[in-house]
């Protein structure tokens, strides 16, 4: 089936179109005209002026609305996915917490057995490991008595579903984290260097066993590390300086101040930049206490936009949407909207070598769309050519 999406500002490559029209065909945009004919169209979306963004794509995303991807079952994954769909987000990856092997493996299984469900929200691309291969220093809001050191067997269970899970969280200077980066790499799993104590060369040790990736940076890492008279750099120092690495951030205004975004900008450059939410279970919700992971995890306190572990003494993870970070990444740093889909969606798109699918507003690509009106509210998120959410009900015709 064909459909029009007209008088919509594409943001498309470094310019944006004004009024342009975009003719889908099933799940891919067709082309891409300044003029249509609507009576060709028994569907038309009206964007009404405004922006028509690439989908929004989260790597690393928790949870929502009183759900966790640890809850290991398809109705919280559902819940997840419409939630974030609210706010932009077209893609993203379903992040778990240090547990136990077995409740894992469940949540594993319960994403292969319904990744290619019809979604009514955002699509799950897959898993993201995140623990439980810590430095127990760096736990952070992750329960430490499921923190451990990798072993043969435990990997090799895990590499099992290697069709699901698409990136994961290692501390590097851990016992066993280099054999378990090269495995994990060789297998096409993005490697993430997170939740870690390790120096500059042990971060470069891992960046030549395939790692590519750094989990919130800023977060749960160490910086300069002193000893004696000696000083050398850590996991933040590696990042900014190492190409072979890009970044996340968690871009509420809370997790990181200004002047260190602003940084990671400059040293990284916009293409190695991707924001994500790392959302859990009690955003969207209202102020109270909230579990991070599984029902039996860490307790945190959501109170005024901030989820704070109940001792107050670090974050658990964030409760805000991906359109608040553009909001607040566009009105508090002046970034370009052309910049921002970089960081929102063509960038987490090349970090999972999907660049070809998905990411960005051209032709043969998925139809995949985060629509924003000016105050940075979603009118709409469209995923693969289906409408999932939609902020009034008259402003659609589809």
């Amino acid at each position: 089936m064909k459909w029009l999406l007209t008088n919509g500002n594409l943001v498309t490559g470094d310019s944006i179109l004004e009024n342009t029209n975009l003719v889908i065909n099933e799940d891919k945009i067709e082309s891409i005209e300044k003029e249509s004919n609507i009576n060709e169209f028994e569907n038309i979306f009206d964007a009404k002026g405004c922006y028509v963004l690439p989908g929004f794509i989260d790597l690393h995303c928790h949870g929502g609305r009183g759900s966790d991807v640890m809850d290991g079952n398809q109705e919280a994954l559902s819940t997840i996915s419409r939630f974030h769909a609210e706010g932009g987000t077209a893609y993203f990856l379903a992040t778990t917490a240090s547990d136990s092997l077995e409740n894992l493996l469940n949540v594993l299984q319960v994403l292969r057995t319904n990744k290619n469900e019809t979604s009514d929200g955002a699509k799950i691309l897959g898993a993201h490991l995140e623990g439980p291969y810590f430095a127990q220093k760096k736990h952070g809001c992750h329960l430490p008595e499921f923190v451990r050191t990798p072993s043969e067997d435990e990997t090799s269970l895990l590499l099992e579903y290697k069709d699901v899970i698409r990136s994961i969280t290692i501390a590097p200077e851990i016992q066993g984290a280099l054999r378990l980066i090269k495995r994990f790499s060789e297998n096409g799993i993005v490697v993430s260097l997170g939740h870690t104590e390790c120096s500059y060369d042990e971060a470069l040790s891992a960046v030549e066993m395939g790692a590519r990736h750094v989990t919130h940076l800023y977060c749960a890492m160490s910086g300069i590390i002193k000893n004696g008279i000696s000083r050398k750099g850590g996991l933040i120092e590696t990042a900014l300086l190492e190409d072979r690495l890009t970044a996340e951030i968690i871009a509420d205004g809370i997790h990181v101040p200004s002047e260190l975004i602003r940084l990671a900008v400059k040293a990284k450059g916009i293409d190695k930049i991707c924001v994500v939410t790392d959302a859990m279970r009690g955003a969207g919700m209202q102020d109270g206490i909230y579990t991070f992971g599984s029902l039996r995890g860490q307790e945190a306190i959501v109170k005024d936009k901030m989820a704070v572990v109940k001792e107050g003494t670090g974050l658990a993870s964030s409760v805000f949407k991906m359109n608040e970070m553009f909001c607040h990444m566009f009105k508090n740093f002046g970034y370009s909207y052309t910049d921002l889909a970089r960081m929102f969606s063509y960038n987490p798109a090349c970090i999972l070598s999907m660049q070809d699918k998905i990411g960005s507003i051209e032709l043969g690509k998925m139809a995949s769309f985060t629509i924003l009106n000016h105050e940075h509210e979603v009118e709409a998120t469209i995923v693969q050519g289906k409408l999932v959410y939609s902020r009034k009900a008259a402003f659609s015709k589809y």
